[in-house]
């Protein structure tokens, strides 16, 4: 009992020094790997003087690149990345935030309107799927569509496209790299990601 307990406490400090987002990102940059020439990802970028900061943006060098993932479909030149780990929620505030996000990054581009809200993507990603957020969204008169597995768009809510993926609904081949940061992650999805990783030194 006394090693079960010594286990359990080990895990719990692990998980709590595991530096998620950044995680995530390696795991964006491995799934984006064929497109690294042709993007910039920008970690923890500061929206304000005061320490706002979103928690990726991913800038397309040529507006026009088309990125061939069910998560990439609706991207634009500037796209807004929110990741929620495991034990996080994604509640509509949190969405709110996002919408802000999207909306402050706006206001500071060069010029009046230097980046429409036709360029820019927001996206949350989660593992689990957000129920009561989804509940709330459409009380608050959101559309969802669900266009591929985990993928599901928010519709009438913003002057800009944004999605909420949902971690175990995407393909476990296409996107190992993001269930491994579970901290109950499969065999499989921890061999699979191996390969990817592997393969895109």
């Amino acid at each position: 009992m006394a090693d079960h307990k010594k286990s359990v406490s080990k895990r719990n400090t692990l998980l709590k020094k595991t530096h998620y987002h950044a995680a995530f990102l390696s795991g964006l940059e491995i799934l984006f790997w064929p497109y690294r020439n042709q993007i910039i990802m920008v970690p923890e970028k500061s929206l304000s003087t005061e320490g706002i900061r979103m928690d990726i943006l991913l800038l397309k060098k040529e507006p026009s690149l088309e990125m061939d993932s069910d998560i990439a479909r609706i991207f634009r030149e500037h796209n807004i990345i929110e990741y929620k780990s495991f034990n996080d929620a994604l509640t509509i505030d949190v969405f709110a935030k996002v919408m802000a996000y999207a909306h402050l990054y706006k206001s500071q581009g060069p010029a009046v309107n230097a980046i429409p809200f036709s360029n820019i993507s927001a996206t949350i990603y989660r593992h689990s799927y957000p129920r009561k957020a989804f509940k709330e969204l459409k009380a608050n008169g959101a559309a969802i569509e669900k266009p591929s597995p985990g993928v599901y768009y928010v519709r009438g809510l913003t002057p800009f496209s944004i999605q909420i993926l949902v971690g175990k609904e995407l393909d476990p081949h296409e996107y190992s790299m993001f269930r491994v940061l579970l901290p109950n992650a499969f065999d499989d999805d921890i061999r699979r990601f191996t390969v990817i990783a592997e393969q895109n030194r």
